[in-house]
């Protein structure tokens, strides 16, 4: 498996991304530009409310891979959403296939009251369920057999993804007028602003037939996703990411397994071209690149090794005869440096079972970086270096003993913090045979900072890491903007 390296696209980001199906089954109203946090003049009338069940056809680049079934009704609380999501992908020549069911109990207004969540591939499976309580949502996960309880403080509405399209229809959404709010998404377990804008009219082929319909935008954290709805009001196309596309189909043609293609390989689509580095990676000690087609932020960009000058980027290795001569005293960390010692629901460094593992692995008169080196050395014995989409968390892959560089840097961030050690996810892209890939890796601090990449095998990560987001569990929303949109030119290395 070495042989491949282990590259990835960012599963959870992929289950934000379709999470969007059936979010703009918008009708263009006759009301006002409108804040959504602003419920007071969010109210439907029975007569106005119509039950409805839509099927629709996941595309990329014109194949079937997938579908999306999205109930909807009204109940005495409010309104109940069931949304089903099935795909077929192609990572790294291994098909894959993903289910996500997502249900929730909205109140009168659209705003979320409770959710449930279910995302399973493979061996993998991750649950939530979450219910609001006046300023908090309170939620439980399940992964691997074990709970783990998070309370999210809000202190405005939110809306679900699979109901914000009734809340928009209730507002109402005139031509070049924007609504905003906030979004509920279960992959990151957090809440993020959105924007919904009318772009104006367009003739679509569904079916092969031409179709006059409104375009609409949704931008989330710089991720724009469209919608076209017709003139009855009915959603009947939406495009992402990745070539992925949404069409409006029939329960028989959704569900016809002979119509289900896999995806083109999402590696390669994801990854990219540059002019090839003629030296062994492993032997640099700098890199320099040129980052185009995206807005960098410094704050997400920089970090100990990496640094940032207008859009170009300049990663130094580190000395790690330095670093190995550094002790570092237990608990004698910084308040701020404590925040990557927590366990997480998906950096589980408390769990029994992994700790177990810490305590047999290492000694306590190892040294910080002798710790890492064992724990590394663990993961390279145990977990079968194997492309898989899920939700990538630390017990799941403890437990099913095998994951790409996901699961390899959530493991290896929770083993490190059982072991006292402060460890952070890194998200970027690294180079590999000719292309950069997207990619996960550590940054783990042993008296410095230190990039590990448990997946290749490197300590320290070779310089052609180039980080893009880090440390937030919704870093990966960061990184989704990107993937597409990144064009990056080597300037110099050495």
């Amino acid at each position: 498996m070495r042989d491949k390296k282990i590259v990835m696209v960012i599963a959870a980001g992929l289950c934000f991304g379709v999470a969007f199906i059936g979010l703009l089954t918008i009708r263009i109203g006759h009301k006002p530009s409108v804040n959504l946090s602003d419920t007071s003049s969010i109210s439907v009338t029975d007569a106005d409310f119509s039950a409805r069940e839509q099927w629709m056809a996941i595309k990329q680049f014109g194949r079937t891979i997938g579908y999306a079934h999205t109930i909807f009704n009204k109940n005495s609380m409010g309104y109940e959403v069931d949304q089903s999501l099935f795909f077929r992908f192609t990572i790294m020549e291994m098909v894959r296939d993903l289910t996500m069911r997502s249900t929730g109990q909205l109140n009168a207004d659209f705003s979320l009251a409770s959710f449930g969540t279910k995302i399973s591939s493979g061996l993998f499976e991750f649950e939530a369920t979450g219910k609001m309580t006046e300023n908090r949502l309170d939620m439980i996960t399940r992964t691997a057999g074990v709970e783990k309880t998070t309370t999210l403080e809000i202190d405005e509405r939110v809306f679900f993804s699979a109901g914000l399209a009734d809340a928009l229809m209730a507002k109402g959404l005139q031509p070049s007028n924007a609504l905003t709010g906030r979004l509920f998404d279960p992959s990151a377990m957090t809440h993020i602003p959105f924007t919904a804008t009318v772009l104006g009219d367009e003739i679509v082929d569904i079916a092969e037939v031409p179709t006059p319909a409104t375009k609409i935008a949704i931008d989330v954290k710089g991720l724009r996703q469209f919608a076209w709805i017709s003139g009855t009001g009915e959603v009947i196309k939406e495009q992402g990411l990745l070539g992925m596309t949404l069409e409006k189909t029939t329960r028989n043609r959704a569900l016809s397994g002979h119509n289900i293609k896999a995806s083109e390989d999402l590696t390669q689509i994801a990854s990219i071209a540059v002019d090839p580095i003629t030296q062994p990676v492993n032997s640099l000690s700098r890199l320099v690149v040129k980052i185009d087609g995206v807005e960098l932020d410094e704050q997400s960009v920089t970090n100990e090794r990496q640094s940032l000058q207008g859009d170009i980027i300049t990663i130094d290795l580190e000395m790690l005869s330095a670093i190995r001569s550094i002790p570092v005293a237990e608990n004698s960390f910084a308040p701020e440096m404590k925040v990557w010692l927590e366990s997480t629901p998906f950096i589980q460094s408390n769990h029994p079972l992994l700790q177990e593992v810490v305590r047999q692995t290492t000694d306590a008169d190892d040294t910080p970086l002798g710790k890492v080196e064992k724990l590394m050395q663990w993961i390279k014995d145990n977990i079968e270096k194997k492309p898989v989409l899920s939700l990538p968390d630390a017990i799941s892959t403890l437990k099913n003993r095998q994951g790409d560089c996901n699961e390899h840097a959530m493991l290896m961030a929770a083993m490190a913090r059982a072991a006292n050690i402060p460890a952070r996810v890194e998200t970027g892209i690294v180079y590999m045979k000719g292309r950069f890939y997207y990619h996960a890796w550590n940054m783990v601090y042993v008296g410095d900072w230190l990039a590990v990449d448990t997946a290749l095998d490197q300590i320290p990560a070779d310089v052609t890491h180039v980080r893009l987001s880090s440390g937030n569990e919704d870093g990966h929303l960061d990184l989704l903007r990107m993937i597409g949109n990144v064009k990056l030119k080597i300037i110099d290395y050495d």
